[in-house]
C-alpha cells in the first residue's frame, strides 16, 4: 500500500513537472549583431524657437516576439509596443547646398508595452504610459535634412531592461538586443497640418518611419 502511495504521489509530480514545463513561456533569441530586430512608425515634434525636440512612435514588428502587435486596425492607437524619447535639442551645422546637417544631442528613449493601447499623437503621453521594458542612451549623432527628406543612422545603447509576458510568452530585451541597437530613420520634411497635430510648444510636427538592426557586443 505504502508503495502503490509513493508510485502514486511520483507519477503526480512528474505530471504536474511536465504539465508546469510545456506552460512555462518562451524567451526570444538573441539577433545576431547587423540582423534586423524592429520596424516603427513615428513623429518628430520640434519647437522652432529653442531647436528642442522629441520622438514618440510604434513598433510594427519586433524580432522573436510573436505578433500581431495591434488590438484591432493596425495603427497608433491599437500599437501594444510603443517608445518616446527624452526632449532632445537639435543643433544646426553649416549648410552644404541642399543638405543641412543638424546635431543631435545626446540622449535616451524607452520602450512601453501598453496592454490597453491608447496612443495618441496630440497626446505624447500616451506612448509612455504603459509598463517600461527597455531603456537606451545614444552619444552625440547627425540628422541630414534635405528639402522633401531627413535621415539619420543613431547608435543606442541598451541601459536597462525589464522582462515582461505578451500573449503567453516571456520575453526581455537584453536576450532581443543584448547589446544595443543601430537605429535608421527616414522622414518626410513636409509638416503635417491640421487640427490636433501640435502639441504644446511643439509647433512642426514631421513624420517619419525606420527600422533598427542589433550590434556586437564591442560596440
Amino acid at each position: 500500500m505504502t508503495s502503490l502511495f509513493k508510485l502514486t504521489r511520483i507519477t503526480g509530480l512528474a505530471l504536474a513537472l511536465l504539465t508546469a514545463g510545456l506552460a512555462v513561456p518562451i524567451a526570444a533569441q538573441p539577433t545576431g549583431a547587423g540582423g534586423l530586430v524592429a520596424h516603427w512608425v513615428a513623429r518628430l515634434y520640434i519647437d522652432l524657437a529653442t531647436g528642442d525636440g522629441q520622438c514618440i512612435g510604434y513598433f510594427t514588428s519586433v524580432a522573436g516576439i510573436a505578433g500581431p502587435f495591434f488590438h484591432g486596425t493596425p495603427g497608433e492607437g491599437t500599437a501594444y509596443f510603443t517608445f518616446r524619447s527624452d526632449v532632445f535639442k537639435l543643433t544646426a551645422l553649416p549648410s552644404a547646398g541642399d543638405l543641412q546637417p543638424d546635431l543631435l544631442s545626446a540622449g535616451n528613449y524607452a520602450i512601453y508595452l501598453n496592454r490597453q493601447p491608447i496612443g495618441d499623437w496630440s497626446a505624447p503621453d500616451t506612448f509612455s504610459s504603459g509598463q517600461r521594458i527597455a531603456a537606451f542612451k545614444r552619444p552625440e549623432s547627425l540628422v541630414s535634412l534635405f528639402p522633401q527628406s531627413f535621415h539619420a543612422a543613431i547608435g543606442e545603447e541598451l541601459v536597462s531592461t525589464q522582462p515582461f509576458l505578451f500573449k503567453g510568452h516571456t520575453y526581455d530585451f537584453s536576450a532581443i538586443a543584448p547589446h544595443g541597437l543601430t537605429l535608421f530613420d527616414f522622414g518626410s520634411m513636409n509638416p503635417l497640418t491640421g487640427s490636433g497635430v501640435g502639441v504644446g510648444r511643439f509647433s512642426l510636427v514631421l513624420p517619419y518611419a525606420g527600422s533598427s538592426i542589433a550590434v556586437g557586443p564591442n560596440y
